[in-house]
């Protein structure tokens, strides 16, 4: 996940579906599941 915090562009994948899509620090504002997953 670290290469996460340098990435253009994020997409979080569920079920085959996009469900968020940001840069690191927006999707850990959100508290979502790119939250839930980088901080388990």
């Amino acid at each position: 996940m670290v290469s996460a915090k340098i990435a253009d562009r994020i997409i979080v994948f569920k079920q085959g579906a996009i469900i968020e899509t940001g840069i690191h620090d927006e999707l850990m504002i959100l508290e979502k599941e790119y939250y839930r997953l980088y901080t388990m």
